[in-house]
């Protein structure tokens, strides 16, 4: 996602009577307007979050054999997106470790 641009920034605190030289009301009626339509779509959507303390290689291989299935993630889950961060640094899995864990 693209940072915001000022105009859009100050379009939304002038409809919320903040003039354009006050940015902090700007960007705080702006943020505020994020936050509000992040949760409409957490309402909108079927969104599940699963929170494990784990090293990531070995939560792959925990979900792919049904290990953690207990825990709400059977064998047969599948993601829209996983988020791998910098796992895929050298000083971690690397690119190929990282597509051989989490790819299909």
């Amino acid at each position: 996602m693209d940072p915001p641009s000022i105009d859009a920034v100050i379009a939304s605190g002038k409809a919320h009577g903040a003039t354009r030289s006050d940015i902090y009301g700007c960007l705080y009626f702006y943020l505020s307007e994020q936050l509000r339509e992040f949760v409409d779509r957490l309402h909108r959507f079927d969104i599940t979050v699963h929170l494990f303390n784990e090293d990531a290689g070995q939560l792959a291989s925990g979900i792919r054999s049904g290990e953690v299935a207990d825990q709400g993630l059977p064998a047969s889950t599948r993601f829209d997106r996983v988020d791998v961060s910098n796992i895929m640094d050298v000083e971690y899995l690397g690119i190929r470790e990282t597509l051989r864990c989490w790819g299909p």
